[in-house]
């Protein structure tokens, strides 16, 4: 019978030692296992110190999406704008001139003494008429005149000393510059000078001498 032989045989082997010899264990997937964690971890604590660094100011990073304005620009708008402060100021001032204006205005027409007595007229006919030598030829103006007031008496006091009147009138026509008069301000001076004459002539005369105005009521010149 074998089987009590074999059983026999490997009972007087020594304790330890087995049939066969063992197989060496292999390490190296432990070692490798290892290194992967190490790493790992190595990575781990790089990227939270890299973040602990980034974030150690408590102030939040903020990035501006405006274009930043230069020195030069800035300054434009700033004259710009004290541009239209100083219009705005001067148009304010303009305005209140205006309306001072306006009020003053308003109060010269309101002291103005309205006539209560209609006006009152008288001609000074015949026309005047006056010679001029200009450039060694003649030329002469032909005048008709109307006295204006608004008190009969004044009207009666140039009737009752119209011959003195037309003699001043035509001392002071005959005095005048030819290339005066043919211009409109230099007619009108002359109107003045004419209602000046009649009345420094009546108030020689009499005290009712305040005429108002004098009129043309016809102007030729030749």
């Amino acid at each position: 019978m074998a089987a009590p032989q074999d059983k026999a045989k490997n009972e007087s082997l020594p304790d330890g030692e087995d049939e066969e010899e063992k197989e060496p264990r292999d390490w190296s997937g432990l070692f490798m296992m290892m290194g992967v964690s190490i790493g790992a971890l190595l990575v781990v604590g790089m990227s939270v110190g890299i973040t602990l660094y980034l974030v150690k100011d408590d102030t939040p990073m903020t990035v501006s999406l405006v274009p930043a304005q230069d020195d030069t620009q800035v300054e434009g708008e700033e004259g710009e704008d004290a541009e239209v402060a100083e219009g705005d100021e001067k148009a304010e001032e303009e305005k209140d001139e205006g309306d001072e204006k306006a009020e003053e205005e308003k109060d010269g027409e309101e002291d103005v003494v309205r006539p209560d007595r209609p006006p009152l007229y008288r001609s000074l006919n015949p026309p005047f008429t006056v010679n001029f030598e200009v450039g060694g030829r003649i030329h002469f103006l032909q005048v008709s005149l109307q006295v204006m007031a608004r008190d009969a008496q004044i009207i009666d006091a140039v009737a009752s000393h119209m011959p003195m009147l037309r003699n001043n009138i035509l001392l002071k026509l005959s005095d005048l510059d030819y290339s005066r008069i043919s211009v409109r301000a230099g007619r009108d001076e002359m109107r003045m000078q004419i209602l000046e004459v009649i009345r420094e002539s009546l108030k020689e005369e009499t005290e009712n001498f305040e005429v108002e105005q004098v009129y043309f009521t016809n102007f030729v010149m030749q």
